[in-house]
């Protein structure tokens, strides 16, 4: 799973990494990436970071569940429906059918 806009990484050690195998988190400010890095390291479930604004990420890699919360009130409504259609072709082929069939 991803966790989009994902600061430094409180909800994520909170509630995430509890319940998924492996996480990611993207934000766009570095300094909060270096937090959630210090916050998070010690989470062998805890994978990747990037840094990046959601109006520009390109995902690496197919997910089960891409967490959106709070920060998609911080995209224009065209960058904000871009952003959404690459989570689409993000998502696992499992999710693609189960929920898009």
């Amino acid at each position: 799973m991803i966790d989009c806009g994902g600061g430094i990484g409180r909800f994520c050690k909170q509630v995430l990494l509890p319940v998924f195998e492996e996480v990611d988190l993207v934000d766009q400010n570095p300094l909060f990436i270096e937090e959630a890095k210090q916050l998070l390291g010690e989470f062998p479930s805890m994978k990747e970071y990037y840094v990046s604004g959601l109006q520009d990420f390109e995902f690496r890699h197919k997910y089960d569940c891409i967490w959106i919360q709070w920060v998609s009130g911080q995209l224009v409504d065209d960058d904000y429906i871009k952003f959404l259609e690459r989570c689409r072709k993000a998502l696992t082929e499992k999710v693609i059918m189960k929920f898009f069939g």
